[in-house]
């Protein structure tokens, strides 16, 4: 990268971290979708604008930074009280984000019918994680077992750290940006929920790519069925055909279950 790209790039990042939106982004997530928009929009402001485009589709849409607000609120609730009820106050919080709240109808039946798939998981990794780690009291872990879970938005970590010291088992949360670094982390299961889209739109491919760098005995991969306005038409069809595509590329064994507003794929890897 030459010195005039290097700079071109630090200002439309020094630009995306002047919006509230997206300021608390990791830093080498908005660094790489500066160097996309800069590689396609020549002039500077169109640039940025194609950055703060991408941002929102692939994040931005899915939670504003009231709601953001509200979850930092009932993570304080739950520090301050002596014997709060958490999952209840874990629901309201996954109601703050369009993703997470999708899922509430159908969490609890979810995590039990992929434990009869794959059985109980000692060990666990959530990429792109986004509010999830507080579904961790329905996900029937066993007190020992290990959950790791990484995502681009640093606020939220924060957040998602903090719930998560009140929790038994080795729990641990990171900032970082899977399409740069695929953890490493030896586990019994991955959960990817409604992220491969996400991904795609990114960079065409990474699906695979991540799928393949994946150190796990399980994946479990979900799409929504519906959009954020509320259609779903063909949606289901898509991404039968995504997996399909994916499976027969991996070679690994698929499981479907599917819920009112989620499909969701049990992967088996044979990693070990």
């Amino acid at each position: 990268m030459s010195d005039h790209e290097a700079d071109v790039i630090g200002r439309i990042v020094d630009k995306l971290l002047e919006s509230r939106k997206y300021r608390n982004i990791f830093r080498p997530a908005l660094e790489n979708v500066a160097r996309w928009a800069s590689k396609r929009y020549p002039r500077q402001r169109e640039a940025e604008k194609a950055a703060k485009r991408k941002l929102h589709h692939v994040y931005g849409a899915y939670m504003t930074s009231g709601q953001l607000a509200r979850v930092e609120e009932l993570v304080k609730g739950i520090e301050a009280a002596e014997c709060p009820d958490e999952k209840a106050v874990c629901r309201e919080v996954l109601k703050c984000h369009a993703s997470t709240w999708e899922r509430l109808g159908h969490i609890k039946d979810m995590y039990r019918d992929i434990a009869e798939i794959i059985g109980q998981p000692r060990s666990v990794l959530e990429l792109a994680c986004g509010l999830n780690p507080f579904a961790r009291p329905f996900m029937g872990l066993a007190p020992d077992a290990s959950y790791l879970c990484i995502d681009i938005d640093c606020r939220l970590i924060s957040q998602v750290k903090r719930f998560l010291a009140r929790l038994p088992g080795r729990n641990e949360a990171r900032c970082g940006a899977i399409l740069l670094s695929v953890p490493a982390d030896e586990c019994d299961v991955v959960f990817l929920l409604k992220t491969l889209p996400c991904l795609e739109r990114q960079e065409a491919g990474a699906s695979l790519r991540i799928l393949k760098a994946l150190n796990a005995t399980n994946v479990v991969v979900t799409f929504p069925r519906r959009s954020l306005s509320g259609r779903c038409r063909g949606m289901d069809g898509h991404y039968m055909g995504i997996m399909g595509d994916l499976i027969n590329e991996l070679g690994w064994e698929m499981s479907e279950l599917r819920y009112p507003l989620e499909t969701v794929y049990v992967l088996k890897t044979r990693a070990r």
